[in-house]
């Protein structure tokens, strides 16, 4: 009876924890895509330094948000994100907003199917 309740309490803790950590990635991933949805206004607004300084923002808010994901997702899936996101500085400077607003949408669209892709639904199971 013993090894039943003890299996009880693991299985309880197992289930804090992926809820925990569901929380957490959905709290951060709201927080980065609205960080992108910034950029794009300040983009749009024509203030280019201080969208400049919201995209290193960006990467350091990234860096320190997503710092946990790699526990319990696979790296392939932030990696391209890092990628993209320090490219962000550098494509200000080149003042492409074709290049500028197509990698904030594909960084934003990224983190959406992040987050869509971890629910345990069971098209994401099977």
């Amino acid at each position: 009876m013993k090894r039943i309740y003890i299996a009880f309490v693991l299985l309880g803790i197992v289930a804090v924890l992926a809820l925990g950590a569901l929380w957490n990635q959905q709290r951060v991933t709201a927080r980065l895509t609205a960080a992108c949805d910034e950029l794009i206004d300040l983009y749009d607004r024509g203030d280019l330094v201080a969208c400049r300084d919201a995209s290193q923002r960006f990467n350091d808010d990234l860096e320190e948000y997503t710092r946990l994901f790699p526990f319990f997702l696979r790296h392939e899936r932030i990696e391209d994100i890092f990628y993209q996101s320090s490219t962000l500085p550098h494509i200000l400077d080149d003042d492409d907003a074709a290049d500028f607003m197509s990698t904030v949408a594909a960084i934003r669209m990224q983190l959406e199917i992040l987050m869509d892709n971890e629910w345990p639904l069971p098209e994401n199971i099977l």
